[in-house]
């Protein structure tokens, strides 16, 4: 069934008050999925966020319904579709990640993302070559029944969208901020046209402005949904190449187009050739490689987050670290973890930073090759 309700009134109990915990502050993903992992219902694990607060110094707030209800109002009339991941329409292929997002909300139709999809990635000030190359493949791919994903950025992945929309065929935007903000804003058109014949896509609020913690969130989604993610033109440290490493520990198939070694726009993707990515030269290249099933993405066994008691015994090691008098919020993290791997539950204890806030610094530090998230959740030096 599919979820499209107004108020609280309309929404099963259970239902709504899941989508109230995920909206909370301080509950990502992953924070969501161990609350109800260790309390059995949203409810309950509403009802004790005071203790957890106290207990472990975070700062999780739930939102009043009246808020809530206003969301589910406005998703209503503007006619968007909101998905729970046990909505026999949530997309089966973002079942499979790690981070699964509980909710998602789609303005436009909500079955293209239920159906085969290729991301397409890149940098934002990309070649004119490179913009001709990237519309065609999305041409192409649509003429072949697949569905075109990208992240509505400017450059690369305008270039693909525009592709899918220009053979007639479907294109999917994840965005990284609510499904009613658009950035930038140079794609109000395009935006429009997407919400029309294919879809816009997030998990974020209605009202969202996209800071720099979503778009890491964005990226995983757009390669969650997607059988493989072609990188056009892109830095070694750029949001694409990452998307890439989502790909491939999502158990994707990761694609690049070659390009001129002289030019830092093609050292991303001639990096990912040279550690086994599939390169591009024709449309046929990607089809011929895509996986032909879903697997389940390799998560390494994670100690729980235990929300009734502090694991450790040492009284020292288990309390919150204070951010030092100058010192930077990407120092103090660098200055918690050591080569040895560090879980993110950890991290959001020592350092009393929500999911987001420390996603946002992390993601920073990844992009500067000081650390490596492993895709389980742990955070270790380079």
């Amino acid at each position: 069934m599919k979820f499209i309700y107004s108020t609280s009134m309309n929404l099963p109990d259970d239902i709504y008050n899941k989508f109230r915990l995920f909206r909370a502050q301080g509950v990502g993903p992953v924070i969501y999925r161990k609350l109800i992992e260790k309390y059995g219902s949203a409810d309950v694990a509403i009802s004790e966020f005071d203790q957890l607060n106290k207990q472990y110094k975070k700062k999780l707030k739930v939102l009043p319904k009246a808020i809530i209800d206003v969301e589910l109002e406005n998703l209503q009339k503007m006619g968007a579709t909101l998905l729970y991941v046990e909505d026999e329409s949530y997309p089966v292929a973002l079942q499979y990640i790690h981070d699964t997002p509980p909710f998602l909300t789609v303005l436009g139709d909500p079955s293209l993302l239920s159906k085969q999809q290729v991301a397409i990635v890149g940098n934002r000030n990309a070649s004119i070559p490179a913009m001709n190359f990237t519309n065609k493949i999305a041409s192409e791919l649509c003429e072949k029944n697949y569905v075109v994903t990208s992240g509505l950025a400017k450059g690369i992945d305008g270039a693909a969208h525009k592709g899918a929309l220009q053979s007639g065929g479907s294109t999917i935007a994840v965005v990284a901020g609510g499904v009613d903000h658009i950035y930038p804003p140079e794609h109000k058109s395009l935006y429009h046209e997407i919400a029309e014949q294919g879809a816009i896509v997030s998990e974020m609020p209605l009202g969202t402005v996209p800071t720099q913690n979503h778009f890491p969130r964005r990226n995983r989604i757009v390669s969650g949904l997607s059988l493989g993610t072609f990188v056009v033109e892109a830095a070694k440290k750029s949001g694409s190449l990452i998307t890439a490493r989502l790909a491939a520990e999502q158990g994707r198939e990761v694609f690049a187009m070659p390009g001129s070694p002289v030019d830092h726009r093609s050292s991303g993707p001639n990096y990912l050739l040279q550690n086994g990515a599939t390169m591009v030269q024709t449309v046929n290249d990607i089809i011929d490689n895509l996986p032909k099933a879903l697997v389940g993405q390799v998560v390494t066994p994670q100690p729980s987050f235990d929300f009734t008691k502090v694991a450790v015994s040492d009284e020292k090691d288990n309390a919150v670290q204070s951010l030092p008098e100058n010192v930077s919020s990407d120092v103090f993290v660098l200055s918690l973890l050591s080569s040895n791997p560090t879980p993110l539950d950890e991290l959001i204890r020592l350092t009393g930073y929500t999911e987001s806030q420390l996603i946002s610094i992390i993601s920073i530090l990844e992009l500067e090759g000081h650390i490596h998230r492993e895709v389980s959740g742990f955070v270790k030096l380079l």
